[in-house]
């Protein structure tokens, strides 16, 4: 009889220790290589222009903890301590880390041309993150000109389509697409904002994208390197942080006129009749572009 408890007692803890053991439906296993847990979650863009300089990089909290950022490398020079910030939104329980940067020198000696292949890297709480990043520089890698319809050329019509089509940038990965749509019913004018992406040097603005009564719109094209927008997929390795890092060039743009037919020239303004383009920077496009593919 004590050796069959004694059996059954083994039989017990093999069982035991055979359920806590990684599996491939074990979705709680922090020592399988395919479950890290992560610090942090990084965001951020960097130009050419053409020394590099990285406006903002933000690593928020990926789960649990804020990480604790150490230092910061980008190519073969450490980002100053005073430009690795910590700010917050509205408490400290909604913090954030701000990462600046913005390469001394001149032509001579400065890290990367276009097409280069930038590295960057965090270090903190005994782990480290690398991201490799090709580069595109602001003006060069810039789009050369939209090819048709030309600003202003072309009228489109309710229920139809128009195709944008653009020169390559020759190092860019993907373009991404910011439609702005100016809508005019009865004297009053609203705009509208859509965000697309496409690998190809062309675009349909199709009807389901547009509102019942466009006056114009525009269609901006931003050469990006980076990770894919459609998978949603990390640029980042190791087992600190993940999340994505672009390099943008500028943006060209055409306009394209629609149906509606604008409300007569005022003499006075009148409040809410917005006239021009709101306009906005590189940065508030890049930013509201990065939101829309989050």
């Amino acid at each position: 009889m004590f050796k069959k408890l004694i059996i059954l007692a083994g039989i017990f803890i093999a069982a035991m220790l055979i359920g806590v053991g990684c599996s491939d439906d074990d979705d709680d296993c922090p020592t399988c290589a395919d479950q890290i847990t992560y610090k942090g979650w990084a965001d951020g863009v960097i130009y050419l222009d053409p020394e590099l300089y990285m406006y903002e990089m933000r690593v928020h909290r990926f789960a649990g903890v804020m990480p604790n950022i150490d230092s910061v490398m980008v190519g073969d020079s450490m980002v100053e301590p005073d430009d690795i910030d910590y700010d917050y939104y509205y408490d400290y329980g909604d913090n954030y880390w701000e990462i600046y940067f913005s390469e001394d020198g001149d032509t001579s000696t400065y890290m990367y041309k276009s097409g280069d292949i930038a590295t960057f890297k965090v270090w903190g709480d005994g782990m480290t993150a690398t991201c490799n990043l090709k580069m595109l520089d602001y003006d060069d890698d810039q789009i050369d000109s939209v090819i048709s319809p030309a600003y202003n050329a072309d009228t489109i019509a309710v229920g139809d389509s128009v195709t944008v089509t653009w020169a390559k940038s020759a190092n860019a990965d993907y373009y991404n697409i910011w439609v702005e749509i100016r809508d005019m019913f009865n004297g009053s004018s609203d705009w509208y904002y859509r965000y697309y992406n496409t690998t190809d040097t062309s675009f349909v603005v199709t009807p389901e994208m547009l509102t019942d009564s466009v006056y114009y719109i525009y269609v901006n094209i931003v050469p990006v390197t980076g990770p894919d927008p459609v998978s949603g997929a990390s640029n980042w390795t190791g087992n600190y942080i993940t999340g994505r890092l672009y390099s943008y060039a500028s943006y060209e743009y055409t306009r394209i006129y629609g149906w509606a037919i604008p409300a007569p020239a005022l003499k006075i303004p009148v409040e809410g009749v917005t006239k021009e383009r709101p306009r906005k920077t590189h940065d508030e496009i890049i930013n509201s572009l990065n939101q829309a593919f989050k």
